[in-house]
């Protein structure tokens, strides 16, 4: 009797520990270098922070969002005028450090302006800069009529260039050439859609 209350008492703290162990296992992650939507980890570390070009090496953010949105023909800017981030996005992008790196690295370099633009004005690629759930930053963009209307200025767009056909310069905030390809070259890496217009010739 005795041996078989002894086998009983092993086998119920067997099977619980086994339940214990069980229970351990279906609350951790399936993958612990899963990203949770919405969260991004660590966008960009201050010692690349501080490479930035103005004016995104001065702004204190902890999330980049590239968006595809747009719906009509009408001039949306990314957050509308109650700070609301605008209601046609159809996808989200969280950028990581590099995406983040390179998509601000493109809007504050001068060599990415210099060109016309058009008159219309049809943003259909958006990326707002967070700090929490509030907004630092926004910039929308229409790679078909060739230019951005930002939050804030950027000073790379203000920089007098010369025309390399004329040698004349000038103060063309249009996107150039190559600024027009890093730039659809982003919007086509975050599978969105209108990322193919053709630049405005200067």
């Amino acid at each position: 009797m005795k041996h078989l209350l002894t086998l009983a008492a092993t086998l119920l703290l067997l099977i619980s520990c086994n339940k214990e162990k069980n229970s351990t296992d279906t609350d951790a992650p399936a993958d612990a270098n899963d990203t949770i939507v919405g969260k991004a980890p660590g966008v960009v570390p201050d010692s690349l922070r501080n490479q930035l070009p103005a004016p995104f090496n001065t702004l204190d953010f902890d999330k980049a969002v590239a968006y595809d949105y747009g719906e009509g023909y009408d001039e949306l800017p990314i957050i509308n005028k109650e700070g609301k981030l605008d209601g046609s996005v159809v996808k989200e992008k969280v950028l990581d450090a590099h995406e983040t790196a390179d998509f601000l690295g493109t809007l504050g370099d001068p060599d990415t302006y210099g060109s016309g633009i058009s008159d219309c004005f049809v943003p259909r690629l958006g990326l707002v800069l967070y700090k929490g759930d509030t907004v630092v930053f926004y910039t929308s963009i229409c790679l078909a009529c060739n230019y951005l209307d930002s939050s804030m200025a950027i000073p790379a767009m203000m920089r007098p260039r010369k025309d390399p056909k004329t040698g004349r310069e000038n103060f063309n905030q249009g996107f150039s050439d190559v600024g027009h390809k890093k730039l659809e070259a982003l919007c086509t890496s975050f599978k969105f859609s209108h990322c193919n217009g053709n630049p405005v010739s200067q």
